[in-house]
């Protein structure tokens, strides 16, 4: 009986289970509790929430249940679990979460407000108090509110958070404003360069010489890591992009006189949400490997949503793009640029493929490579991904608290398979590397075809 319980802890966070299955696992709950108490999310699923009795069992319970571990709590706060009580008991497990492992999984947090009935809730109470305790903290907590205002449903219900959290952090609110002025600037230089293209740098620094312009441009926090100051700006570095959304190449003088100068790029029409939850994943992903004794020398860049379809990204220097070096090299030349140490590698798949094929390993490291790996290589991608497959449950849940923001690529729980098929909890480690590894030959099989897609896109992009 254990052995199939030990079976059914083992599936991902989707898979539904059946009726004898939930019947086995309510009439087991107290078990569960002192032995297996990871299991919490399922034992929920077994509950008939319209049974008073049930319910009413189910919070008693859970009044004795040990707390969970972070990674555990998070999925307590999906949409699935709307009871206050379940909602409540997750923020307990949550209480003495570390900032940096908070700010690590804000982004799905905020995401979880919307699923709460109440304003008024314990989520909110938590996430505020921890806000107004660390600024950095409230810096994040602010934008990610702030990049959702457009939105109906939620527009009000955001905006009341925000202002409790400006009213009880007025110094904070005035730098915030600063940062909200000069991405207004932004926006308004981005429609000067968008209008007349052959003159738009010389128009755009005519503009910034202005001065009221060169003010607001000047003197704030880096809105994509508020552990810089920005000075001012170096006007004649400042540049439009050459591509259709025309984004601004921004270089500013470094608050602090021994710093390197401070590069953004600003984009408007492009919605970084998505940019967003790919980076952060790959920060939480690159945690579970050094938590397990693997660093992989993962450096992810920063990137920030600030409004609708607006929003801020850090400029990797030293790196050249796909595109550049096929150009240069030739289409099927080896897909890899080193300068300085510095790798960049840019793929293009739709979100729910996105991780799976260009992190967790899978498919597209040889492709991206060009090249064939070592046996060494070979062995270190294999415990990579089994280090994130034993996470499994943990990093399917992070994508389906997710699915609120409204991503093209994330509608629904259907566009997660693609991790479940990958990661493959259902079968046993050796099956799941051999799965692996039937994919990983299968990439290194077809790694020419990647090389001509990069170039078609290139071609594409160059037309537009």
């Amino acid at each position: 009986m254990m052995d199939e319980i030990q079976q059914i802890a083992e599936r991902d966070p989707l898979t539904e289970l059946h009726e004898q299955e939930r019947k086995l696992l309510w009439s087991l709950r107290n078990v569960c509790r002192q032995e297996l108490p990871h299991l919490l999310p399922k034992i929920l699923q077994c509950v008939e929430w319209d049974n008073k009795t049930e319910v009413a069992e189910m919070i008693s319970v859970l009044e004795d249940w040990p707390k969970l571990s972070p990674d555990r709590a998070l999925e307590l706060l999906d949409y699935a679990y709307a009871e206050p009580a379940v909602r409540t008991f997750a923020i307990e497990c949550l209480t003495h979460i570390s900032d940096d492992d908070l700010l690590l999984y804000l982004l799905q947090l905020v995401q979880a407000i919307k699923h709460e009935n109440h304003l008024n809730c314990r989520l909110v109470e938590f996430l505020l108090s921890r806000a107004l305790r660390n600024m950095r903290i409230g810096h994040y907590f602010f934008w990610h509110l702030r990049s959702e205002m457009h939105v109906p449903s939620v527009s009000i219900r955001f905006g009341l958070i925000l202002e409790a959290y400006c009213r009880g952090s007025l110094e904070h609110m005035k730098s915030l404003l600063r940062q909200l002025d000069a991405l207004h600037k932004f926006k308004e230089l981005r429609g000067i360069a968008s209008v007349n293209r052959s003159m738009r740098d010389r128009q755009m620094r005519v503009h910034m010489t202005k001065p009221h312009n060169f003010a607001t441009l000047s003197h704030f926090l880096n809105p994509i890591d508020p552990m810089y100051r920005i000075s001012t700006i170096k006007i004649e570095e400042c540049k439009a992009k050459d591509s259709k959304m025309a984004p601004l190449w921004l270089v500013f003088e470094n608050g602090d006189p021994n710093g390197k100068s401070i590069y953004l790029l600003y984009k408007y029409g492009d919605d970084l949400r998505q940019d967003m939850l790919t980076l952060q994943m790959i920060r939480i992903m690159d945690k579970l490997w050094k938590d397990n004794g693997m660093d992989l020398r993962m450096n992810p860049y920063s990137c920030m949503s600030t409004d609708n379809r607006e929003g801020i990204i850090q400029v990797v220097l030293n790196a050249e793009t796909i595109a550049n070096i096929q150009r240069q090299k030739g289409m099927f030349s080896a897909t890899c640029a080193f300068r300085k140490g510095s790798l960049l590698v840019t793929v293009t798949y739709p979100l729910s493929s996105l991780m799976l094929q260009s992190i967790l390993l899978c498919q597209d490291i040889p492709e991206v490579l060009g090249f064939g790996m070592s046996k060494g290589q070979e062995i270190l991608v294999y415990i990579a991904f089994l280090i994130l497959r034993k996470y499994g449950s943990f990093i399917i849940s992070l994508f389906a608290m997710m699915i609120s923001t409204g991503l093209p690529e994330l509608q629904s729980e259907k566009d997660l398979n693609y991790l479940k098929e990958t990661l493959k909890l259902d079968l046993s480690e050796d099956e799941a590397r051999d799965h692996f590894r039937s994919k990983f030959d299968e990439a290194l099989a077809n790694a020419w075809k990647t090389s001509v897609n990069w170039a078609f896109h290139s071609m594409a992009k160059k037309n537009t």
